[in-house]
């Protein structure tokens, strides 16, 4: 799942259910009974509702790798940790050796309060997993009083998350093999995504990820002897989008002498509108091959002490990208866009998103044509603040409700409540004074209805 300028697509889990199978709360009243009752190879799946209080938070697995997901995805499931200064609590703590098989998959992980981030913030996080080596899969990490992810000496796997708004960096990767795919890393306080290589052998792949806003270097690569691959992504409006140092080339070791086996890539992304730098090479950065990149628009400088630049034998660029629309978050790249396959020597994609604006809707005093089926569009942009744009489309005329849910799925706003012409519409929510967080709107008429979610971030 990947926020911002791509569709949130919502779907019901579908990993195959294993020797037994555990619900909450029907089976199991909180979340950590359930584990305490499980077994290696179960599946626990929990149904809609937040989850807090004992039981809810401070989860571990104990060793035991098994599937944790909910029903219906992290629209529909929140681990609320409830923290305060006063009284801490994450939502996860995986300490005992499991695996990749373990799985944390569909949930909205929020309000997590790390008891020491403040005496030391590299260490504490909602999602903390040291020597443990869960899989994280379409969740949403936000707005926690700490770190979003951090795992330590250990495997990381993410994909289809969002870890934004969070006090300190999105994603902590300390001495760990990772693999981060179409995830989205925005807004933190500190780093996007940081990678502590620090091993022999370990190795750090990212590929087709947003990583937007946050308060220092969207990506850090930092100290190690391992390799990273990065690919297809894109860096806006951090301080820094990539920053690569003390990184040298993967060694083979055979008796008294050492080998270069292989070399690190940045390749096919976009580093634009960052305020400091685009993308930089630190003291003692190793091999690293840079290609068909687009640096743009960053504040100082597009690439530092890379070695590379526009024009290079390596087809980077320093060219606008021609986003769809910046202003609204929208990635997307419009058809003459450099950074498009058709319009760059490399023949390649740059960037995270595709190629293609999405329509803005039609004026409904002068509808181009009239819908074949009732439609509730994915809001526009999302995350947003303080306004978002919500599509909807008629096939016939009727009575159409339209209204904005908070997590409890209590009504904060109706913003149409009225007879409709049929024809292509579009509502928006001006969401001054609300708290950041996870936000459902809802269609209703006498024929149709539909629900998506969406995401305030101040």
């Amino acid at each position: 799942m990947k926020l911002g300028a791509k569709i949130l697509v919502c779907t019901l889990m579908t990993a195959p259910l294993a020797r037994s199978s555990i619900w909450v709360p029907a089976q199991g009243p909180t979340i950590q009974a359930a584990i305490n009752s499980a077994g290696d190879g179960d599946t626990i799946i929990v149904a809609d509702g937040t989850y807090s209080g004992p039981g809810n938070r401070d989860i571990d697995f104990d060793g035991k790798n098994i599937v944790l997901m909910s029903e219906n995805g992290p629209e529909y499931t929140i681990i609320d940790c409830d923290g305060t200064e006063a009284d801490p609590h994450r939502a996860f703590y995986l300490k005992s050796g499991e695996d990749t098989t373990a799985v944390i998959e569909g949930f909205t992980i929020t309000d997590a309060y790390a008891a020491d981030l403040h005496g030391n913030p590299w260490f504490d996080a909602a999602v903390l997993a040291e020597s443990a080596s869960p899989t994280l899969r379409n969740c949403i990490v936000t707005a926690n009083d700490c770190h979003g992810v951090r795992y330590s000496d250990a495997t990381l796997h993410m994909y289809d998350c969002l870890v934004a708004d969070n006090r300190g960096s999105g994603i902590v990767s300390d001495g760990c093999e990772t693999t981060i795919i179409n995830c989205e890393a925005s807004f933190n306080d500190n780093y996007g995504v940081l990678w502590l290589a620090q091993w022999y052998g370990r190795e750090f792949e990212m590929l087709s990820c947003l990583v937007r806003g946050n308060g220092w270097t969207g990506l850090n690569l930092f100290i190690g002897m391992g390799l990273f691959h990065v690919q297809n992504c894109t860096f806006v409006e951090n301080l820094t989008g990539l920053n690569y140092e003390w990184n040298f080339p993967k060694l083979a070791v055979t008796g008294q002498s050492t080998a270069v086996v292989d070399v690190s890539t940045i390749e096919d992304c976009i580093m634009a509108y960052n305020s400091e730098y685009g993308l930089v090479a630190h003291v003692w950065a190793g091999e690293v091959i840079v290609r068909c990149n687009d640096a743009y628009g960053n504040g100082i400088e597009d690439y530092h002490e890379v070695g590379v630049g526009p024009d290079d034998d390596y087809d980077n660029i320093s060219a606008d990208p021609l986003f769809c629309d910046q202003a609204v978050g929208n990635y997307h790249l419009s058809g003459n866009s450099p950074c498009a396959p058709e319009n760059n020597s490399c023949g390649t994609l740059m960037g995270a998103f595709g190629v293609g604006c999405a329509p803005t809707g039609v004026d409904d005093d002068n509808p181009a044509a009239v819908p074949e089926s009732y439609v509730l569009g994915q809001n526009w942009p999302n995350p947003f603040n303080p306004s978002t744009d919500i599509p909807f489309e008629l096939p016939t005329a009727a009575h159409v409700k339209l209204e904005i849910l908070n997590l409890l799925g209590q009504p904060v706003a109706t913003l149409i409540d009225r007879p409709m012409e049929a024809g292509f519409h579009t509502a928006r929510w001006e969401a001054t004074g609300q708290p950041s967080g996870v936000y459902f709107y809802r269609i209703r008429s006498d024929s149709f209805c539909s629900c998506r979610k969406m995401v305030l971030l101040k």
